[in-house]
């Protein structure tokens, strides 16, 4: 089976199953992000603090995974927290992490201290804001984050055609040497149409709002694949897992998704409050 066969076929799978969750309701998408977080956090254990053991990654990824679990659980009515408990409550969870995991190991691990902050922080507490975006109004409405998906899947799909067909100029060579300008902007600009036919669809909120929706998806999309091409690039590993045909892990497949949703989340706190 060829290569772009093989990625196609997972990417389908992929579409369908994320699709499946986010329209089924609030509890498929909640497992949906949770199984996401859990993934991204192993993944991120064996890249940066232990590559040998993957029992550990899993218990990692519980523990790091589990401020989320409990933000959903709070937001579903079973307790009574809020997401700025939950935003108090992470450099504990930082520092407990770290602790459990230092071993016999020197006094100080500074790649183990950032490593449990980055699954916190950047993993755990960003796909927190998936909630605020999903039940904006208080009940589950899944038309900003299927905008959201849809919006990354034209940027990633544009940006490899137009890198294909024009790509001359590397966006970042030291990074992604792959990524070019010409491909970028290729998705940006398809982004933002795609932007524009979801407002003439969905008839709500004004063509700046979507204009502008469009346009931070594109840009923070590159930032997120980036960002995880970056840390790949420190540990010299091609993918930070093996879970998907073609495309890596869990962590490859949804970079962009993870840097988008907080900025997502804060923009339409400001736009709509």
């Amino acid at each position: 089976m060829s290569d772009l066969r093989k990625r196609s076929i997972t990417a389908l799978f992929i579409g369908l199953i994320t699709l499946g969750a986010v329209l089924g309701g609030g509890y498929t998408f909640a497992v949906l992000i949770l199984l996401i977080a859990f993934g991204i956090n192993t993944e991120i254990f064996m890249m940066y603090a232990n590559r040998r053991s993957d029992f550990k990654g899993y218990v990692f990824a519980a523990i790091t995974t589990f401020p989320l679990l409990v933000a959903f659980v709070a937001h579903f009515g079973f307790l009574q927290l809020t997401l700025f408990h939950l935003v108090l409550a992470m450099p504990i969870f930082v520092t407990i992490t770290y602790f459990l995991f230092l071993g016999s190991q020197p006094p100080f691990q500074f790649r183990l201290l950032l490593t449990a902050g980055f699954s916190l922080l950047y993993i755990t507490l960003g796909l927190a804001s998936v909630i605020r975006i999903g039940w904006i109004d208080g009940t589950y409405n899944y038309t900003f984050l299927l905008s959201m998906i849809i919006l990354i899947w034209v940027n990633d799909s544009f940006a490899y055609f137009s890198g294909r067909l024009f790509g001359k100029h590397p966006l970042a060579p030291q990074i992604s040497p792959k990524k070019t300008l010409e491909g970028t902007i290729g998705g940006a600009i398809f982004t933002v149409l795609a932007s524009v036919a979801i407002h003439l669809v969905i008839d709500q909120h004004s063509l700046l709002f979507w204009i502008g929706f469009g346009i931070l998806v594109a840009f923070f999309a590159n930032i997120g694949d980036l960002l995880q091409s970056s840390m790949k690039r420190a540990v010299r590993i091609k993918d930070s897992g093996k879970i998907f045909p073609g495309h890596g892990g869990v962590f490859d497949r949804y970079d962009s998704f993870v840097c988008i949703v907080p900025v997502i989340f804060a923009y339409l706190a400001i736009i709509l409050n």
